[in-house]
């Protein structure tokens, strides 16, 4: 019995021990750990102050130099067909110069039948007086001399009225588009004649309606500022000019350096349109827009917020802020 009990004891620890060290078979659970407390980062924006200056909506644009003054040249006082146009553009012609000629049926015919008539009553008058007539019959004679000159000087009269001459030196700068035979009319303009003795400045672009006559302008030649005027616009060429010489602006410069400069130079135009001083100013590309309205961000307290502003003058670069905005403020770039 002995060896029965023992052997029981000895099952009995192995047992024990066996399921003892079962729990070893198991993984051990892990303790949760709290999450590490995680600090905000702070936000670093890059920003400019709102500063004060000067602003202005200006333009600039290049311009050419050409001759001066401006001479149109119409027939006034006759009509007809044109018989021949005696100049090329670009001819440079003296005062009287003939730049047309209008036809006259028969008129140097005719001019030459008076001629002679004359000519045959003056031979009859000259022979009454050898042959003593009276003195009615010489004044008779006379008198058909004197009637034959004005029907002459008549014909003369309409062969002048019928060229058109240059009422000034220069240079023909415009020729109307007409052929030979087509009916000229008075007052049609058929040739513009510039002096060549003075130099405006032409300016032809996209940026013709800003100029307005008389407006005062910055005209820059060689490094050097020049003060000009605007003294020509579309609206003062002659209606029936060509559109290539409607679209341009002419300027008057004071003072022109006339050793340095000839026509075809080209010279800067610096026109200001609008100009503020000691005025708040920030980046025109950090104003954004949203259902009518301007705003920007600005640093308040370290955080982005947005203010609805006012703007004045804006050019391609900066505006003005009437409303909105303090200087030193800062702006948060976009």
């Amino acid at each position: 019995m002995m060896p029965n009990k023992i052997m029981k004891m000895l099952f009995a620890v192995l047992l024990l021990s066996f399921l003892l060290s079962g729990c070893f078979l198991f993984p051990r659970e892990e303790r949760l750990l709290a999450p590490p407390v995680m600090e905000t980062p702070e936000i670093k924006y890059r920003t400019i102050p709102v500063k004060r200056g000067t602003i202005e909506d200006s333009v600039r644009v290049t311009g050419y130099f050409v001759y001066a003054q401006q001479h149109s040249v119409s027939y006034k006082s006759m009509t007809g067909r044109l018989a021949s146009i005696e100049v090329d553009y670009g001819d440079v012609v003296d005062e009287g110069d003939v730049l047309a000629v209008l036809e006259i049926d028969n008129l140097e015919t005719l001019i030459k039948q008076l001629e002679i008539q004359k000519k045959r009553a003056e031979l009859t008058l000259e022979r009454k007086e050898i042959l003593g007539s009276d003195r009615l019959e010489l004044e008779i004679a006379d008198l058909d001399i004197q009637l034959i000159q004005l029907s002459l000087d008549e014909q003369f009269a309409k062969e002048e009225r019928s060229l058109l001459r240059s009422p000034m030196a220069g240079e023909v700068i415009y020729i109307a588009n007409v052929s030979e035979g087509d009916f000229i009319s008075s007052y049609k303009t058929m040739f513009q004649v510039a002096d060549i003795s003075e130099l405006y400045l032409s300016y032809q672009g996209s940026s013709l309606s800003e100029f307005r006559l008389g407006m005062q302008v910055k005209v820059v030649i060689e490094k050097a500022d020049y003060d000009g005027k605007v003294i020509m616009t579309p609206a003062q060429f002659p209606f029936d000019a060509p559109d290539s010489q409607k679209r341009q602006i002419i300027f008057k410069v004071d003072d022109l350096p006339v050793d340095i400069v000839e026509k075809g130079d080209s010279a800067g135009v610096y026109l200001i349109l609008e100009q503020s001083e000691d005025t708040l100013i920030i980046p025109r590309n950090q104003i954004q827009h949203y259902m009518g309205r301007k705003f920007v961000y600005i640093l308040e307290d370290g955080i982005r917020t947005e203010r609805n502003i006012q703007t004045g003058i804006e050019n391609s670069t900066e505006a003005e802020v009437v409303k909105g905005l303090e200087e030193g403020e800062l702006i948060v770039l976009r």
